[in-house]
């Protein structure tokens, strides 16, 4: 392409080669909370998450009343899959609930994001 004004010429090229960013395949698009494996289990489990972005994260276990048992995890965590094992001899065997909450660094009080899955101990 060229283009010309009162005083100059100007040559213009393009390169023609197309360019694309692709996404990291390791990295997932969305966040997501696995069933823990094995299920039933005895006495440990192992519950996977994976996450697209940074987060504050907790991973808390709470028994069949509602109560939390356990805190897992409570960290800042970047994009990636996680694996937590959950020992849970010390407890009775019975139906119990794990919960992924995420919230922005920053952000208020409030999680951005709450997933909950069950999960059966049998001794």
């Amino acid at each position: 392409m060229f283009a010309t004004d009162a005083e100059s010429f100007y040559i213009l090229k393009f390169d023609s080669t197309a360019t694309a960013i692709e996404a990291d395949p390791q990295l997932p698009a969305t966040v997501v909370l696995a069933q823990n494996y094995p299920n039933p289990f005895n006495p440990s489990t192992t519950i996977e998450f994976s996450l697209p972005k940074h987060y504050d994260a907790e991973l808390n276990i709470f028994d069949a009343q509602g109560r939390m048992v356990e805190t897992l995890l409570a960290d800042r965590l970047s994009a990636g899959t996680y694996q937590v094992e959950w020992n849970a001899a010390r407890y009775a065997s019975g139906v119990y609930f794990y919960q992924l909450r995420l919230r922005d660094s920053g952000a208020g009080a409030a999680p951005k994001i709450v997933e909950t899955r069950k999960l059966l101990f049998l001794k």
